[in-house]
């Protein structure tokens, strides 16, 4: 049976690409260790996003204050209302960082995968649960997504742009037995992006937890895994 030469022309590329991303340690593989369960790690600590957005908020909000006093007692209106904008943005920044705080109380998921190894192709059993008060959490979505990144310069700047390349709903329920814990099979098409990194563009995987609670702030916690690459042929 005959191949197709630019079938066979792109394999190549792509395990030499491989190479060069595993030679640069940028390509994450399976270790060959015995596999086991992992639990899951959440991305960022809710304390540290409450202090960031605090100080952001307060910096922010305090220099603009101060641009506002020094305008006002020039008595010049049409400045004073360009600072209000800023100086409402501040309010704005308070509010998020108030938002941030009360999250802290949330009750916090726990996540577990029944493998370590995970890479496109295979199934891993995900669970989860709740250290806290798990009752007063109406509805809870789990979503499993890929993340491209990509940076490019803009004149004498850098932009970044992301954008999901896979999302996959692992859960989506507001029955009590579902929301306060339990587990479900996920399957990761063998098509997809594994992780990848390198200076210009990246390829991440996250499982984001979303819990409605009511007359309260919401659960939005991001967990970080790893997708491995598959083994490169020797």
């Amino acid at each position: 049976m005959a191949t197709n030469p630019a079938i066979g022309s792109a394999a190549r590329s792509e395990r030499t690409n491989l190479k060069q991303a595993m030679a640069n340690a940028t390509c994450p593989i399976e270790s060959g260790e015995p596999d086991e369960p992992l639990v899951i790690q959440a991305a960022r600590s809710r304390v540290a996003v409450a202090i960031g957005s605090w100080i952001v908020g307060l910096v922010w909000t305090g220099i603009v204050s101060l641009i506002f006093l020094g305008v006002r007692q020039n008595r010049d209106w049409f400045p004073m209302m360009i600072v209000s904008v800023f100086l409402l943005i501040g309010i704005a920044l308070l509010l998020v960082a108030c938002y941030s705080t009360l999250q802290i109380f949330n009750p916090s998921p726990i996540l577990a995968c029944s493998q370590r190894d995970i890479y496109p192709g295979s199934e891993f059993e995900l669970s989860w649960m709740f250290r806290g008060n798990a009752k007063k959490i109406k509805h809870i979505e789990i979503v499993l997504e890929g993340i491209e990144k990509v940076s490019y310069r803009q004149g004498t700047s850098t932009r970044t742009e992301e954008k999901p390349f896979y999302r996959q709903t692992v859960v989506n329920s507001e029955k009590p037995e579902s929301v306060a814990q339990g587990f479900e099979l996920v399957s990761i098409p063998i098509s997809t992006m594994h992780s990848f990194k390198s200076s210009n563009n990246s390829f991440t995987w996250q499982i984001r937890v979303i819990g409605k609670i009511a007359f309260w702030p919401d659960i939005r916690d991001r967990f970080e895994i790893v997708m491995l690459a598959p083994k490169p042929e020797q």
